[in-house]
């Protein structure tokens, strides 16, 4: 085992709990610290933390977090982690006198060359446009330069470290920073996931001729995976599902005693404790009921075609329970979700054949769609392959295997008197399921790499993870932080393979 990243404790207690600070400098400097205990994560090597830090989920435990505050942490933290891999700005608050001075030097360099230039230039054969460029030049210079410098007074970076009210600088600076401060506080975290509904591009494709051209010249699919992705707001009740779920886990975790053999069983799981809770007996199934046994991607292909041909169809029979009903719209979102993963962030998931089922769903959907250039809404179109017959599935494929469980998953409504929320209930908490299983299986190398597209709702779902424990890397160690502290500096020279130290102060960013 290694033990990474250790800091003293007692530093951070007094840095966070300040008696001249605000709750929302406390906030950032709560963030600040998180950021420090979870930097090893991203070596993608196991390590250990204290038990407090364990037992109190790194400042995010659900007795004095809500959902939308426990999103706008994670948000935060990423944000942080982003600046020190990939820009200088941790480098410029370390060394902020050098970086003042360098600042306050180029802002009167550019503003001695505007008052000189405006004092000393004479009228003569030079032409007007010049000047006048030369003027806008010398002026955009300056105000960018100004501009820099107010952003950089209002940064996170900044507040972290200078927003305490010990004496009169101290407070004037707190109060032009208040409102900053107010709105990273309020701030719910993620604001966007993307969205890649499958059948619906195939059914929109068809119907364009134009469309049938691009594809023709388009063989790796990129007007698929990009034109086609939709973007929808992650809204409140999203968040308080993932984030209940995974407070779920974490009870159930804690009933297993921190032991590695329960937490790697419930990252295991991909939906199907969820089917044997409700009383399935998946002996008696069919395979694409015994997730377990299925690839994973092509678990999410079936699963997505299903939740789409149910929704559509509820949607033209039930409209109103479908409008109105969260679990059947989470359903719909976290599928769309996983599909847009599996088809333009492959890597985010495990391994698997994604591309070849993507066109094989493809050409099967063009057989049972309607002909060129007539438009179909998607509620007739899953009405028409929910009403194809058990003795024409001659194929074997995603498509027909995704047909078959959604007749099965109508069923219950029908046969097992189920009420289409129970059905939607279930439905949520397997893509749930199947969204903790990925955010577990991705390398976190990943998820830095994804931090330069803007991050990913499953970045944010796997660092909640972590602050809960919910993840192999991150393990219980029993003696207290001051106990590991005392006890690393203790050891001899002699042992080094037993604990690894890491001054992460001072990483370089990554060019």
């Amino acid at each position: 085992m290694i033990r990474t990243g250790l800091f003293d404790p007692s530093e951070k207690r007094d840095f966070i709990g300040n008696t001249m600070i605000t709750s929302e400098v406390r906030f950032l400097r709560e963030v600040d610290s998180a950021c420090d205990v979870f930097k090893p994560l991203f070596t993608d090597l196991p390590f250990q933390i204290s038990k407090e830090f364990h037992d109190e989920l790194v400042y995010l435990k659900s007795s004095t977090r809500t959902a939308a505050e426990a999103f706008n942490f994670v948000k935060i933290e990423l944000e942080f982690l982003y600046d020190l891999l990939y820009t200088k700005t941790p480098i410029q608050h370390r060394h902020y006198i050098v970086s003042l001075a360098l600042r306050c030097f180029c802002f009167f360099s550019l503003l001695s060359v505007l008052i000189a230039f405006s004092v000393l230039y004479t009228e003569n054969e030079d032409s007007t446009v010049d000047v006048v460029v030369t003027y806008m030049l010398l002026l955009g210079a300056v105000w960018l330069e100004s501009y820099s410098f107010y952003l950089h007074i209002r940064s996170k970076w900044m507040i972290l470290w200078r927003d305490v009210r010990e004496d009169k600088m101290g407070k004037l600076y707190h109060r032009l920073v208040q409102n900053r401060l107010n709105v990273i506080k309020s701030e719910e975290g993620i604001r966007k996931m993307a969205q890649h509904d499958l059948l619906e591009y195939c059914v929109t494709v068809e119907a364009s001729q134009f469309a049938q051209i691009l594809k023709f010249i388009d063989p790796g699919d990129l007007l698929q995976k990009f034109w086609y992705t939709k973007w929808k707001e992650v809204d409140i009740e999203l968040k308080t599902f993932i984030y209940n779920h995974l407070n779920e886990k974490r009870s159930k975790f804690e009933k297993g005693c921190f032991k590695l053999e329960c937490l790697e069983k419930i990252l295991a799981e991909r939906g199907d404790n969820v089917l044997q809770e409700k009383g399935f007996d998946l002996d008696d199934k069919d395979e694409y009921w015994k997730l377990k046994t299925t690839d994973f991607p092509r678990q999410i292909f079936v699963w997505h075609i299903a939740t789409s041909l149910v929704y559509y169809n509820d949607l033209s029979k039930h409209r109103r329970s479908t409008l109105f009903n969260p679990a059947c719209e989470i359903s719909k979102s976290l599928s769309d979700y996983m599909m847009y993963l599996v088809l333009v962030r492959p890597t985010m998931l495990p391994k698997g054949f994604s591309d070849i089922v993507n066109k094989e769903t493809y050409q099967q959907t063009k057989r049972k769609s309607p002909k060129k250039n007539m438009k179909i809404s998607m509620e007739e179109f899953s009405e028409a392959l929910l009403s194809l017959q058990f003795n024409e599935f001659s194929e074997i494929g995603a498509l027909w295997d995704g047909i078959k469980f959604a007749k099965q998953l109508q069923s219950l409504v029908r046969e097992e008197r189920w009420d289409h929320e129970e059905k939607w209930k279930m439905i949520s908490e397997v893509w749930m399921e199947m969204m903790v299983y990925g955010a577990s299986r991705c390398t976190w190398q990943e998820h830095a790499q994804q931090l330069r597209h803007g991050g990913e709702l499953l970045t944010h779902v796997a660092l909640i993870m972590a602050h809960l424990g919910l993840t192999a890397q991150v393990q219980r160690l029993e003696k207290t932080a001051d106990q590991a502290i005392t006890m690393m500096t203790s050891r001899s020279i002699e042992e080094p393979q037993w604990i690894i130290t890491t001054r992460w102060a001072n990483l370089c960013p990554i060019t």
